[in-house]
C-alpha cells in the first residue's frame, strides 16, 4: 500500500516542479532581456557623452584658434607699441638731458660773460692809471707796484677761465725778455729809479698787448658758447691755438 501511495504522490508532483522551473526561467529570460537592454542604453549613452565631449573639445579648440588668430596679431602689435613707447621715452629722456646740459652751458657762459667782462673793465682802468704812472696819484713806487698786482691778478683770472675750457690758452705772462726789451719808453719820474720797476713797467706794457689781442678772441668764444641753439645770429667763431711769442699776437683758445 506504501508503494501505492509513494507512486501517487511522486506521480502528482512532477507536474508541479516543471511548471515551477519554466517560470523560473521566464523571469531568468525577463531579467536578461532588462539587463541586455541596460546595457545597451548605457552604451548609447557613453557614445553620445563621448561625441558630446568630442563636439565640446572641438568646439573649445575653434574658439581657442579662433581667438588666438584674433587676439595675437592685436597682443603683438601691443608690444611693437610698447617697444616703441620705451625707445621714444629713452630717446625723450636722452633729449631733456641735452637740453638741461644746453641750458646749463648757455647760463654758464652767460655768467662767464659778465665776469669776463668785469675783470676787462677793471684791468683796463688798472692798466690805464699804471700806464700814466702820474706821481701824483702814486706818490712811492710801493703804491703803483700795489695796483700792478691788482692789474696783473685781474689779467691771470680773465685768463683762467678761459683756460677752464681749453687747456691750450697760454699764459699772458709767457714772455720773452727780448719781447719786454721791446716794450718801449719808460715815463721819466721817480717811480721807475729801479731795474725792477722798469721791467715791470715794460711787461705791462707787452702783455697789455697780448691781452688786448687776446679778449676780443675770448669775448667771441664766450659769446658763440652763450648763443642757444638754433639761433639765427652769425656764429662766432673763436680763433685757432697761435703758440707764437710774439706779444702783438693773440693767445691760444680752442672752441
Amino acid at each position: 500500500m506504501d508503494k501505492k501511495l509513494n507512486a501517487a504522490v511522486n506521480s502528482g508532483a512532477a507536474p508541479g516542479r516543471e511548471e515551477g522551473d519554466a517560470r523560473l526561467d521566464a523571469v531568468r529570460d525577463s531579467i536578461a532581456r532588462a539587463v541586455d537592454r541596460l546595457a545597451q542604453r548605457q552604451d548609447e549613452t557613453d557614445t553620445r557623452m563621448k561625441a558630446a565631449a568630442e563636439n565640446a573639445e572641438t568646439r573649445s579648440k575653434t574658439r581657442l584658434n579662433t581667438l588666438a588668430d584674433a587676439v595675437l596679431p592685436r597682443v603683438n602689435t601691443l608690444n611693437d607699441d610698447m617697444a616703441r613707447l620705451r625707445r621714444a621715452h629713452v630717446e625723450a629722456e636722452a633729449r631733456i638731458q641735452q637740453f638741461e646740459q644746453q641750458v646749463f652751458d648757455i647760463l654758464r657762459a652767460r655768467d662767464t660773460g659778465d665776469t669776463l667782462r668785469k675783470l676787462d673793465a677793471e684791468a683796463s682802468d688798472l692798466f690805464d692809471r699804471l700806464f700814466d704812472a702820474d706821481e701824483r696819484r702814486y706818490g712811492a713806487a710801493g703804491s703803483w707796484q700795489a695796483d700792478y698786482v691788482s692789474w696783473k691778478a685781474r689779467i691771470n683770472s680773465f685768463w683762467d677761465i678761459l683756460r677752464g675750457y681749453s687747456t691750450d690758452v697760454e699764459q699772458p705772462f709767457a714772455v720773452t725778455s727780448a719781447d719786454v726789451g721791446r716794450a718801449g719808453g719808460i715815463p721819466d719820474n721817480a717811480l721807475f729809479a729801479t731795474e725792477d720797476m722798469r721791467f715791470c713797467y715794460r711787461m705791462m706794457v707787452v702783455v697789455n698787448e697780448r691781452h688786448m689781442n687776446f679778449r676780443e678772441n675770448a669775448f667771441s668764444f664766450n659769446a658763440e658758447r652763450a648763443r642757444p641753439p638754433g639761433s639765427n645770429a652769425a656764429p662766432l667763431r673763436a680763433t685757432p691755438p697761435a703758440r707764437t711769442r710774439q706779444p702783438a699776437l693773440p693767445g691760444s683758445l680752442v672752441a
